[in-house]
């Protein structure tokens, strides 16, 4: 296989494969595996456009253009600057963005551990304030916040999931894919696997921590305590509890607590291998380039 031939594959799968796998079912069943997938389709797609550009590379540079080369030396050496001059610019502004986030994080804890009252729950801190919030600011100091009209709405059982569920995002870091994601999202919004893979990592991300929550307590406890804080908001440097989706999150709990047993494990251990499998030809191919 040529290396512009892998990177054509790469280009195709980022094109094709995000939209049907944001449509399959299996990863709003089973959250983390959804998670791992859109993980897996990231080698599978950059990750091949990334391996065909350093195979070129590595070849024009220790044996000059060969004749698998299907563009020559210009337009191959062309291709090879350009993928790692990209490489280049998507860890720049993924850095930036890391970083800024945190700083962003570190001021807003300094601020809140200000104003906010520690409780009785270890890593939780009550902020006085009409409006229902609850939200997770991650980071090495990170803490769960809730407001006075958060924890007077809830019952105890519903307070316990809204906790937990910040706590999944917390021990999770779905700050730091998010994060990342978000990065790509913003910069190639045209590209579907950036665009549909940052809005549904964020809504596996909140079914991950639904599911925790749903374990510390139950489903319909889950469902409940997400109906009374629908609406509310959290900052830009929070996961908040009802960050994305709550119509489709509430409805998926109460559909578990209806039924409990989780049915068609099929589709996703299918569904991981085939992604397993394409996230594998990158690497193979510079094994073959590096022999």
């Amino acid at each position: 296989m040529t290396a512009l031939a892998v990177a054509a594959l790469g280009l195709a799968g980022a094109w094709l494969l995000p939209r049907p796998l944001a449509a399959a079912r299996w990863p709003y069943r089973f959250p983390r595996a959804g998670i791992a997938a859109w993980m897996l389709l990231f080698p599978a797609t950059v990750g091949a456009l990334l391996a065909a550009g350093l195979t070129m590379a590595l070849h024009l540079l220790s044996k000059g253009p060969g004749p698998e080369h299907m563009g020559g030396p210009v337009l191959d050496g062309a291709i090879a600057v350009s993928e790692v001059l990209l490489v280049l610019a998507g860890l720049a502004a993924v850095s930036t963005t890391v970083h800024r986030a945190t700083v962003a994080r570190r001021t807003h804890l300094r601020d809140l551990f200000l104003v906010a009252r520690p409780t009785a729950h270890t890593g939780v801190v009550v902020v006085e304030a009409g409006v229902p919030a609850a939200y997770a600011v991650p980071g090495r100091h990170g803490a769960v916040v809730l407001t006075t009209a958060a924890r007077d709405a809830l019952s105890r059982p519903e307070l316990a999931a809204v906790l937990e569920h910040e706590r999944a995002h917390l021990r999770a870091r779905h700050d730091r894919l998010l994060t990342v994601t978000g990065t790509f999202a913003t910069a190639a919004p045209w590209v579907p696997a950036a665009r549909i893979g940052h809005r549904s990592l964020r809504m596996l991300a909140e079914m991950h921590a639904d599911d925790a929550a749903a374990r510390r307590t139950s489903p319909f406890t889950t469902a409940t305590a997400l109906v009374k804080l629908a609406g509310t908001a959290a900052p830009s440097t929070g996961l908040g509890v009802t960050g994305t989706d709550v119509a489709v999150r509430v409805q998926r709990l109460l559909d578990r607590a209806a039924e409990p047993r989780v049915p068609g494990r099929w589709p996703m251990v299918l569904g991981l291998a085939g992604l397993a499998a394409l996230a594998s030809v990158p690497f193979e191919v510079l094994v073959v380039a590096l022999a």
